[in-house]
């Protein structure tokens, strides 16, 4: 399961930011591929019996409609000095679910499009014509299609959708924290039986966003009545000191990353739309690097983000 990690800036590029940003100035279109070592998946408990063979079952067809809460914030210091922090609105989005295609080895090809994407109106201190200017931004995402790969053992990979040709900075990242929030959806399964209070560890190494990076991950099972599991879940990443890139290019050095997620999971096995999750992720990293002007800066970037999914469960 690959943890959601935002780099929001790499300090080979950094200057101090600017206090406002306009959300409808076009951004550069991109798009997301999840690759990486298969996950390791270890049972340390296979839990009480009566123990089961857990395997998502994908049908092809409509799987239904799941609502997305993203909330990131973040303080960021360069050089020691604290920079001017807004509480930006949780984005809420809507996504429509179908699975395109099955295969023989059971993995299939899921498809999502997004229906809706705003700004929530509560916690933020930003004006109604603010949030008015966001809303407009993101209607670019309105009826855009991604889909993304996953195997009956709840490996997600090949997830691709892009950003519309000149889409707004804030719409851009609304989809990037899309799919990134898109594989906390899905729990990579062990092979053996589990049951009842079945913990069972997977570890892996992905490239993202520039950097390599170390995940483990602890599953414990709550509940099991198959299809239907809940279970609870820790995810730790770290990242060892490594040269980066900056977005012009510029070379940086990550100097250390720790990530700690914490959440749980509610899903049915035989359709991936029916899913209830819950996680809240801190991350503290520190780069450095030369900036625009050329002189080399010291970020430290320390973020918190929280995702609620929920399907028709």
């Amino acid at each position: 399961m690959r943890l959601w990690i935002l780099c929001l800036v790499v300090a080979c590029s950094a200057e101090k930011p600017p206090t406002s940003e306009n959300p409808n100035e076009p951004a550069k279109t991109t798009s997301s591929e999840l690759s990486g070592e298969p996950s390791g998946v270890e049972i340390v408990s296979a839990g009480d019996p009566p123990r089961h063979t857990l395997r998502w079952q994908f049908r092809e067809g409509p799987q239904g409609k799941i609502s997305m809460v993203i909330d990131v914030q973040s303080d960021m210091t360069i050089d020691g000095e604290a920079q001017q922090k807004t509480r930006t609105p949780a984005i809420y989005a809507v996504l429509d679910l179908s699975v395109a295609e099955t295969s023989a080895n059971g993995s299939a090809r899921v498809v999502f499009e997004i229906e809706q994407a705003k700004a929530d109106r509560s916690g933020t201190v930003l004006s109604l014509d603010a949030l008015g200017d966001i809303d407009r931004a993101l209607t670019s995402l309105t009826g855009l299609r991604g889909s993304f790969r996953c195997t009956s053992r709840g490996l997600v990979d090949q997830l691709v959708a892009e950003a519309p040709e000149g889409a707004p900075p804030i719409a851009e990242q609304t989809l990037e924290n899309i799919r990134q929030s898109i594989p906390q959806m899905i729990t990579p399964l062990p092979a053996g039986e589990v049951g009842h209070g079945a913990r069972w560890n997977a570890t892996g190494r992905y490239p993202q966003r520039g950097m390599m990076l170390q995940e483990r991950a602890t599953y414990q099972v709550q509940q099991l009545e198959p299809p239907f599991v809940s279970l609870n879940s820790t995810i730790e990443q770290t990242a060892e000191p490594q040269t980066l890139r900056g977005p012009k290019g510029q070379p940086g050095d990550l100097e250390s990353l720790q990530t700690r997620s914490t959440g749980s999971n509610l899903f049915d096995l035989s359709n991936v739309a029916r899913v209830k999750t819950s996680r809240r992720t801190s991350m503290t990293m520190t780069t450095s690097g030369p900036g625009v002007s050329g002189v080399r800066h010291q970020v430290a970037i320390s973020v918190d983000f929280e995702v609620n999914v929920g399907g028709p469960l």
